[in-house]
C-alpha cells in the first residue's frame, strides 16, 4: 500500500440524502482505520494517541447571529455518532477554520463548513445545487479512508439549530449532518424509510436521531474487541439466476425494522451487527429508475449511482422467519417470483387529526406514543380504489378501517388512509406501511417512525430535554449522566430529578430542610421540583434495619413539600425521600 494510491469519492443527496457498506472488488468495506491507525493517514487526521477521527469547523458557519449554536450542533452531531454504543468509533474536533474552506482532501484536514456565495465547491469542479450536503472522501486500494471533507448548502438553503423551531421547509442541522457524517464514515444511502441515511424531509425530520439501522453499520465498521453480534446473509434469486438490487429488509418478530440492505449483482446480501434474536427477512422491489418523483418512493439511485439498473420487475417475498445468535452466521437464501407488482406505493401521506388531508412525500413520517385521533396513509397511482387493507407493523398500535380516497392527487394517484391510535407501551423504532389486496402486497419499509417518549439520542438515559437545556452541546462530557459540572457532589442524573440546574451548585432543589415531632405526627419538609414525585420512607436505626415505604407517593406542588408521618411519635426516627422517575 502506498499513500499515492488515492481514489476520490463524492456522496451527495437530494436532501443532504442500512445500511449500506461500500465495498471495494475485495469484498473490505471502506472505514477508518482505528484499531490499528495507518501509518499512511495523517496525524491531523486520526490521533494515534486517542484513535479518535479528528474534524476541523469552518469558523464562519452559516450565519454570524446564530453562529455558536451552528457550531455546536456540528459538535453534537460528531457526538451523536460517537455515542452509539457497541461501536469503537470515536470522534474529536480538532479546531476551527478560519476563512473561507473549500473541499480539498489532500490537504490533512477533514473539513466541515457551510458554502455561502455560490454553489460550486471543490476548486469549482463540484456543484452541489439542489443538495443540502456534499461529502468528498479519498481512499486507497484497501479501501482505507484518508481524509474526508463534508459541505453544507448555504446558499440555497436557510439552517436551523433551535428543535424548537416548527420551520418545515429550511434543514434542521442536525439532521442534515447527522446524514453527511454517515458517508464521512464509509456508508452509503439506506433502503430503510426512516433511517438517518435514507432520503429525508426539511425541518425536524426522522434523520434527527440514528436508528437500529445506522447502529447495525457502525458495529460492523468499528466493532468493539468483544462483539456478540449475529449476522445474516444469502442469496436472492429469480428462476436461479441472481437479483441485483433486492432490497433485505430485518424486522424483530413484532415488526420493527432493525436493518436493511441491498443485494449485489450476485444477488448476495449480508446484514451483520444485528442483536441475536428471531426476525422476519423479506425481498422487497426498488421503483424503477425511470419513473419520476412524484410516482416513486424509492429508487436504486436513492441508494448510489452504483444501483442504477437494479432489478425491479419481481414481486416482494415472504416474511422469513430466522433465528439468529451471535457469533455463529445464519444463511437464508430467498427466492423470488418474476412480474410487475400489482401496485407499488409511491408516497407517504403524513399523519394529521383530518382524513380529508393527504400529502405526498418521499420519506418517513413520525408518531408520538400516546398520540392518537391521526390519520395515516400511503400514496400512489397504482393503489387498489378499494377492496385492500392498509397495516402498519410493530407493537402498540391501534388501527381502523382503510378510508379509500381515489384520485385524490395530480397524476391520478390514489390514497388509503387510516385511522391510528399510539399506545404509550409502543415501541420506539421504524415500522413499515403495508397494502394488501389479496397475494398482492406493498410495503413502504420503515416509513413510520415511533418516537421515544423520553428523547435521547445521545443513548446514555438521560432526557435530552434537560441536557439541551442547560448545555450548549448536550453530547459534551460534562453533561453525561455522571459528570457533576458545579461541584455541588449531586451528578447530573440527580439534578435532573430533582429538577436542579447542574451548572449552578446553589441551586440544588432535592433537600430535607427539617423532620419536626408533632402533636399529629412526624413533619418532614425538603425541597422539591414541582411535579416531581417523591416516595418519603422510615426506619428506626441509622443501620441495620430495613427502609420502609410511608404512605403513597406525594407529587410537589412547590418548591417546598411536607408530609406529616401520623404512624410514628418516635422520638429517634429516621428518614430519607426518594425520587420516582
Amino acid at each position: 500500500m502506498i499513500r499515492n494510491i488515492l481514489l476520490l469519492l463524492a456522496i451527495g443527496c437530494y436532501s443532504t440524502h442500512g445500511f449500506v457498506a461500500y465495498l471495494n472488488q475485495n469484498g473490505n468495506p471502506l472505514k477508518w482505520s482505528l484499531a490499528n491507525p495507518s501509518g499512511f493517514v495523517h496525524t491531523n487526521v486520526v490521533n494515534r494517541q486517542t484513535r479518535a477521527v479528528r474534524y476541523w469547523i469552518g469558523a464562519n458557519a452559516y450565519s454570524s447571529e446564530n453562529r455558536a449554536a451552528e457550531l455546536n450542533a456540528v459538535r453534537a452531531c460528531f457526538g451523536q455518532w460517537e455515542s452509539l454504543p457497541g461501536t469503537t468509533l470515536r470522534m474529536e474536533e480538532g479546531g476551527l477554520l478560519p476563512g473561507k474552506v473549500d473541499i480539498n482532501v489532500s490537504d490533512h484536514t477533514n473539513a466541515v463548513f457551510w458554502v455561502r456565495d455560490n454553489t460550486l465547491v471543490n476548486g469549482e469542479r463540484d456543484d452541489i445545487r439542489g443538495l443540502r450536503g456534499l461529502t468528498v472522501v479519498a481512499f486507497n486500494a484497501e479501501n482505507t479512508l484518508l481524509e474526508a471533507d463534508i459541505v453544507l448548502n448555504g446558499f440555497e438553503f436557510g439552517w436551523l439549530t433551535d428543535l424548537e423551531d416548527q420551520v418545515t421547509y429550511q434543514p434542521f442541522v442536525e439532521a442534515s449532518l447527522l446524514h453527511e457524517i454517515g458517508h464521512f464514515i464509509g456508508l452509503d444511502h439506506s433502503p430503510v424509510g426512516g433511517a438517518t441515511l435514507a432520503l429525508g424531509g426539511l425541518g425536524l425530520s426522522a434523520e434527527l436521531s440514528l436508528s437500529s439501522d445506522e447502529t447495525a453499520a457502525a458495529r460492523y465498521l468499528y466493532p468493539p474487541d468483544s462483539n456478540q453480534q449475529a449476522t445474516l446473509s444469502g442469496r436472492v434469486t429469480m428462476n436461479g439466476n441472481p437479483v441485483f438490487g433486492a432490497m433485505i429488509i430485518v424486522e424483530s418478530e413484532a415488526g420493527n425494522v432493525v436493518s436493511g440492505t441491498v443485494s449485489a449483482p450476485t444477488g448476495a446480501y449480508r446484514s451483520p451487527a444485528i442483536p441475536p434474536g428471531r426476525y422476519l427477512v423479506r425481498a422487497t422491489p426498488f421503483d424503477p429508475a425511470d419513473v419520476d418523483d412524484r410516482f416513486a418512493l424509492i429508487r436504486g439511485t436513492d441508494i448510489a449511482f452504483d444501483y442504477e439498473n437494479v432489478d425491479t420487475r419481481f414481486l416482494p417475498s415472504a416474511d422469513h422467519s430466522v433465528l439468529l445468535s451471535a457469533n455463529n452466521p445464519a444463511q437464508l437464501d430467498i427466492s423470488v417470483t418474476a412480474g410487475e407488482p400489482a401496485f407499488r406505493i409511491s408516497a407517504i401521506s403524513m399523519p394529521n387529526d383530518l382524513e380529508e388531508v393527504v400529502t405526498a412525500n418521499r420519506w418517513a413520517a413520525t408518531i408520538r406514543p400516546g398520540q392518537s385521533d391521526l390519520y395515516v396513509g400511503v400514496v400512489s397511482p397504482s393503489l387498489p380504489t378499494g377492496g385492500a387493507t392498509l397495516t402498519v407493523t410493530g407493537d402498540g398500535l391501534v388501527l381502523g378501517d382503510p378510508i379509500f380516497k381515489p384520485n385524490r392527487l395530480d397524476g391520478g394517484r390514489h390514497a388509503i388512509l387510516v385511522p391510528i391510535r399510539v399506545l404509550a407501551s409502543a415501541t420506539p423504532g421504524l415500522r413499515s406501511l403495508v397494502v394488501h389486496r389479496g397475494a398482492d402486497v406493498a410495503y413502504a419499509n420503515g416509513y413510520l417512525e415511533v418516537l421515544p417518549t423520553i428523547p435521547d439520542f445521545n443513548f446514555d438515559g438521560l432526557d435530552d430535554r434537560f441536557q439541551r437545556r442547560f448545555f450548549p452541546v448536550f453530547t459534551a462530557p460534562d453533561a453525561a449522566p455522571d459528570a457533576d459540572p458545579d461541584g455541588d457532589g449531586f451528578d447530573n442524573r440527580h439534578e435532573h430529578a430533582t429538577d436542579s440546574d447542574p451548572t449552578d451548585p446553589l441551586s440544588v432543589k432535592f433537600r430535607i430542610e427539617s423532620v419536626t415531632l408533632t402533636a399529629k405526627g412526624t413533619l418532614v419538609r425538603w425541597q422539591s421540583g414541582i411535579g416531581k414525585r417523591y416516595q418519603v420512607e422510615r426506619r428506626s436505626t441509622v443501620a441495620g434495619s430495613a427502609w420502609e415505604p410511608v404512605g403513597a407517593p406525594v407529587t410537589a406542588q412547590a418548591s417546598t413539600t411536607e408530609f406529616t408521618d401520623s404512624g410514628s411519635r418516635l422520638e429517634v426516627q429516621f428518614y430519607r425521600i426518594e425520587t420516582i422517575q
